[in-house]
């Protein structure tokens, strides 16, 4: 408040330039504070002073600016439009100066300003003058100035034309327009809570109240400095009086909203804010914003989005923009769209929110989630980099900035923004999760436990309870041979299953028992300054061969980190398939044998199949992201897969909200839905003619009356004209809010076993193939798609199955000598077309003629006889972690 005060001196002094720079000064820091606890009125205020100041100096430009920042957040501010009409004259615009006079009469006849300026507006918007008006040519002004001079500071005498009057600045007592009936302590009042002088505000306001109980205002007053400092039931118990005293008071039923808005009582606050908009003259812009947040908080971001179009639509019918309140209803449009899966229409939104204020740090932080939810990068950096310096010790945006670079695999910055974070708030368990995470996702398992066990400090049963055993688990298998272990087979089953289904840690069964403490001999994992000439030849091919897993689809982030580990895993299952098919070309059909110690399913020693294959890749995802449950399904707990038949669940649609990422193949899946609702519900045809019609998940379960899904075929070809089930197209009403329309893989016993069989199958006649002396490419590739089909069709992980289904295409292909030249086409989702289809050469078909047809090409020189061994190079999980975290 110092600057604005100072400001009023110098301006006084007839130091204009110096009034200038502290009421800029001020106006900034009165603008950066939180939105409860200060006014447009006061911010009006003392952009019109500035005005004033830049009209002494015949600064018209500036003049004209800060009147319209000035009206964008009080546009009843009559001295605003006065300098604006003044300051546009002067530019020789004599029509829009006196468009903006009338403009602003419209607006002001009824408010609280001086006499004296609404003369002077009324006098201009009627283009007729004052009789004592002068030129500025110092005269006197008289009695005008004197009066004036009693309402606001001492007024030099020297002040000579009505041009003048509106040029003086306005000081503590011309803030009545917060008031009602001009009462100095009232005005007061408001000014300690723009302060942020709470508790002295509470006791003036209750001083006017023990004087004059009925004086609604300064129950409003007193309930918006409870509310501030969240005492929501003083509040909301004040402006309750308040309402009693006047039930008009439309401020008194709004705040009041908002008080039950932050209570959670969201059905109250709705019906004040509905009885604000029934008392208000007009249609008030900012009650239809508060509904819309309302409507937010209740997830009902339809609704939401909404009431923020129709504020937006009142908004802009406005003469003068109020830019404060613009900025927050296009936040607020960007917030529902980004809920409700459309990413480029809240950029839009949000683009509008900044334009109208360039330092709105929110719409930046927003702006940068919705450009993470559709994977565009650096978009997403740019925009935390800006919110970041317009608030820099606000810990949500480096949060959300470390998330953006641990999902795009750079751990170690995400460690230090989570870092930046948390010296703003130590206390924030999220960022001490993540960052937890992200040690862990490094074998930095020491750091990892110490946050996780500050979060369980606070905490008890959160989901770091997981991770921390998780990390004790992996620290004391660091330097064994990933051949002699494997977590699917050996952790805890009721531990995996727990943290799969994110079941509350005491809901453990005693069976389990908590991984030992640290040995203080097994030292974390270091980062690697350099790595040798034979490993930085394998990070060049493995770093190419890992980035043609990119999906070319919104909200696919390129994580650098897991492109890494496919590649190195492709090119370790390129070699072992290698391994395999020497032997059986050595004579031996059984190929490799195995001991089964680093098998998901056995620990007997067995030939080398399939399944083999796949525990390599799911190990290697398993390490490469440690805060994903990449599990095989039959490996959880017996229950679950024998009565629930636990499985994969993919959402198209949740509620309300459509998943960037698969929304692309919702009219392929409904289609689909509704051509099998026709074969497997023959039983309730009235019902089914009204199927094809129906366009919505909402009208299909409206048809039935009830949760459903249908189940895709999936032919064999392992077993000729057996039909096996594919996949669940689920829809299932939500409590709130609409329809869910999800894509669930069933993984029952016998379902195991026939695809187990067929990916048995497909493996053995892709050996068959590799022994020959004569291949051909397009054959190969129907054995490797078949495999892949089958994988997909199947999807026996808890999570992870698509990308370890595209790691086992590219090395299959690789252990061929072949490769796909071209990048996954944009829009294209392999699994997607696997488990949409239910014959494996349709989806050979469509992923060949889209992708693969013309790009399969020998690969030259033969990379997997000259490279050295994955195994060998990196044979312990401190190696693998190593090399994962080399210049990453």
């Amino acid at each position: 408040m110092d600057d604005f005060w100072t400001g009023q001196e110098e301006f006084l002094g007839g130091n204009y330039s110096k009034a200038i720079k502290h009421y800029r000064t001020a106006y900034k820091m009165f603008s950066s504070m939180p939105e409860n606890e200060r006014t447009d009125e006061f911010l009006a205020l003392v952009l019109s002073n500035c005005a004033a100041a830049e009209m002494r100096l015949d600064m018209s430009r500036k003049v004209v600016e800060s009147c319209n920042r000035a009206l964008a957040f009080d546009e009843t501010c009559t001295r605003a439009y006065l300098l604006k009409g003044h300051a546009l004259k002067k530019q020789g615009k004599v029509d829009q100066a006196q468009t903006v006079w009338a403009s602003g009469l419209k607006k002001c006849q009824l408010s609280l300003e001086d006499i004296e300026l609404l003369d002077e507006l009324r006098r201009l918007a009627a283009n007729k003058e004052s009789a004592s008006r002068k030129k500025s040519d110092g005269m006197p002004l008289g009695d005008q100035v004197r009066r004036r001079d009693k309402l606001v500071v001492t007024v030099s005498e020297e002040a000579t034309t009505v041009d003048e009057v509106s040029a003086l600045p306005l000081g503590q007592l011309a803030l009545r327009k917060l008031t009602v009936g001009r009462n100095p302590d009232l005005a007061h009042g408001f000014l300690l809570v723009n302060q942020g002088q709470l508790e002295r505000a509470i006791e003036k306001f209750s001083h006017i109240i023990s004087d004059k109980p009925h004086m609604s205002e300064a129950y409003v007053g007193r309930g918006s400095a409870y509310a501030m400092k969240q005492r929501f039931l003083e509040a909301q118990e004040d402006f309750s009086t308040a309402i009693k005293k006047d039930s008009n008071n439309t401020e008194a039923w709004k705040r009041r909203g908002q008080v039950r808005a932050a209570m959670g009582d969201h059905a109250a606050a709705l019906d004040d804010f509905k009885e604000a908009q029934s008392r208000s003259k007009k249609d008030s812009c900012e009650t239809e914003k508060e509904i819309g947040m309302v409507f937010h908080s209740l997830m009902n971001y339809k609704a939401a989005l909404a009431h923020f179009r129709k504020a937006e639509q009142l908004l802009l019918k406005e003469d003068t923009l109020n830019t404060k309140l613009g900025r927050n209803i296009y936040n607020g449009i960007g917030m529902c769209q980004t809920a409700l899966g459309n990413p480029i229409a809240a950029i839009g939104a949000y683009a509008a929110s900044i334009d109208l204020d360039p330092e709105f740090s929110e719409a930046y932080t927003n702006m940068g989630q919705a450009y993470k939810e559709y994977a565009n990068f650096d978009k997403a950096e740019e925009c935390y980099v800006k919110a970041i310096a317009l608030r820099p010790n606000f810990v949500m945006i480096h949060h959300l900035r470390g998330c953006l670079h641990y999902g795009s695999g750079l751990i170690h910055n995400a460690i230090e923004m989570f870092t930046d974070g948390l010296k703003c708030c130590p206390s924030h368990d999220d960022s001490l999760y993540i960052r937890g995470v992200s040690y862990q996702s490094i074998g930095q398992y020491r750091r990892a436990c110490h946050d996780f066990d500050s979060v369980l400090s606070r905490k008890p049963n959160h989901f770091a309870f997981y991770q921390r055993d998780l990390s004790l688990l992996a620290h004391h298998s660091l330097d064994k041979s990933l051949l002699s272990m494997n977590p699917d087979a050996d952790y805890n089953k009721a531990f995996k299953e727990a943290w799969t289904q994110g079941l509350d840690p005491k809901e453990l069964s005693d069976s389990y028992k908590p991984p030992p403490p640290f040995d203080e001999s097994i030292p974390d994992v270091t980062i690697p300054e350099s790595v040798s000439e034979e490993v930085a030849a394998v990070l060049e091919v493995s770093n190419y061969f890992g980035a043609k897993l990119q999906y070319n689809t919104p909200g696919f982030l390129k994580n650098h980190r897991q492109h890494r580990q496919s590649g190195l895993v492709t090119i370790c299952i390129a070699q072992k398939c290698r391994e395999v098919w020497h032997k059986m070309k050595a004579g031996d059909e059984t190929g490799l044998t195995v001991s089964g110690e680093s098998s998901s399913y056995t620990k007997e020693p067995h030939r080398f199949g399939w399944r083999d294959m796949a525990d390599i890749i799911v190990r290697w995802r398993q390490i490469s992201e440690p805060n994903d449950p990449v599990w095989w399904v039959d490996q959880l707990d017996s229950e679950t897969l024998v009565i629930q038949g636990y499985g994969s669940q993919t959402p198209i649609l949740c509620g309300q909200c459509t998943v960037v990422r698969y929304y692309p193949y919702f009219n392929m899946a409904f289609s689909l839905l509704k051509q099998l609702m026709e074969d497997q519900f023959r039983s309730r045809p009235v019902k089914l003619a009204k199927v094809q019609k129906a366009e919505t998940c909402e009208e299909l379960h409206k048809i039935l009356g009830h949760d459903f899904f249908a189940s895709t075929s999936c032919y064999s070809h392992a077993i000729p004209d057996r039909v096996m089930e594919g996949t669940r197209l689920s829809i299932q009403e939500e409590v709130q809010f609409g329809c869910s329309f999800i894509i669930k893989t069933p993984v029952t016993p016998s379902r195991w076993k026939q695809y187990d069989e067929e990916l048995a199958c497909a493996f053995e006649r892709i050996c068959l193939a590799a022994i020959k002396e004569e291949k051909d490419s397009q054959t190969i590739v129907e054995l490797v798609l078949t495999f892949a089909f089958y994988w997909y069709n199947f999807m026996p992980l808890a999570r992870g199955s698509a990308a370890c289904g595209l790691v086992a295409i590219n090395a299959l292909l690789l252990a061929f000598g072949l490769e796909i030249t071209n990048p996954i086409p944009k829009g294209l989702q392999v699994d997607w077309e696997a488990v949409l289809r239910c014959s494996r050469e349709d989806f050979i078909s469509q992923i060949t003629s889209q992708w693969i047809l013309k790009s399969v090409k020998p690969v030259v020189p033969d990379i997997v006889e000259s490279l050295p061994s994955i195994q060998k190079t990196f044979p312990t999980l401190r190696s693998v972690i190593e090399v994962l975290n080399f210049q990453l």
